[in-house]
């Protein structure tokens, strides 16, 4: 049996899907406050501002993130 986080050539860990964001939902939603279930909610929807919100915050790093609320904050 194989180990599920073993990495093969292409860098993703074998049983994973290949991550279109540079954060994972469950960073993203330590780092933000906002639920895992929420985020996943968000991301099931079509022509939503949420979807939009989502596929915003996937594409930043949890640096870029973090500087943003400080910022903001």
């Amino acid at each position: 049996m194989m180990n599920k986080n073993k990495t093969i050539p292409n860098g993703f860990a074998i049983g994973s899907k290949p991550r279109t964001g540079k954060i994972s939902d469950r960073a993203l939603s330590r780092v933000v406050g906002i639920p895992v279930q929420t985020l996943q909610d968000w991301k099931k929807k079509d022509d939503n501002w949420r979807k939009v919100l989502y596929k915003l915050l996937k594409n930043m790093s949890e640096e870029e993130i973090r500087e943003r609320l400080e910022k903001e904050l």
